[in-house]
């Protein structure tokens, strides 16, 4: 089993509860999430079969990287996370109520 810096997992944590609250805000390009934490980047990559959350400091060096196979944290945290950020960034739910919307119009 891999072993997983335990500050990430904390971080994934509390990235998770405030993107819940709206208090971070995304950028989406294709498979790819991203968001800025102090000088430190986060960013979120859907891999098909699995979601890789990297975490990189101000100059692009890796700082530390989970994924949702480590076995060691709930994988669901990190796909969880890619898909709100997603949404939140697209606003996939204000352009489905206007489609909705109008479609009914």
């Amino acid at each position: 089993m891999s072993t997983v810096d335990p500050k990430a997992v904390e971080v994934l944590r509390l990235v998770l509860d405030r993107t819940k609250k709206g208090a971070i805000s995304w950028l989406a390009q294709g498979d790819v999430v991203t968001t800025r934490v102090g000088e430190n980047r986060i960013t979120i990559r859907n891999m098909a079969e699995f979601y890789n959350m990297a975490i990189t400091n101000a100059n692009g060096d890796l700082l530390t990287s989970v994924d949702s196979r480590a076995g060691v944290i709930p994988g669901h945290w990190i796909r969880e996370l890619f898909e709100l950020a997603r949404r939140q960034t697209l606003k996939v739910d204000e352009n489905l109520d206007s489609m909705i919307n109008k479609l009914k119009g």
